[in-house]
């Protein structure tokens, strides 16, 4: 479950790195994840941003599956009613 209730407005870069974020992390791509983290930062202080998003893409790898088409199941997913 990911939640979302923030209340902020973002400048266009923060927005593109969230929703960037966001869409890695619908896809199950945890490197992808891990540069768009890296990315809502100006002033970056990882200094090893590689060695972040491999641990990000393997903990993905390990631990998250990403999301399918639909968020719920349809009706006709559940079988005869």
């Amino acid at each position: 479950m990911l939640d979302l209730g923030m209340v902020a407005r973002l400048k266009p870069e923060e927005s593109q790195a969230f929703i960037g974020f966001l869409q890695a992390v619908g896809a199950g791509d945890g490197a992808r994840a891990g540069r768009r983290v890296l990315a809502f930062s100006e002033d970056q202080t990882c200094v090893t941003p590689k060695a972040f998003c491999a641990a990000m893409d393997a903990f993905f790898l390990e631990s998250c599956r990403g999301c399918a088409p639909r968020f719920a199941p349809m009706p006709s997913d559940l079988g005869p009613q």
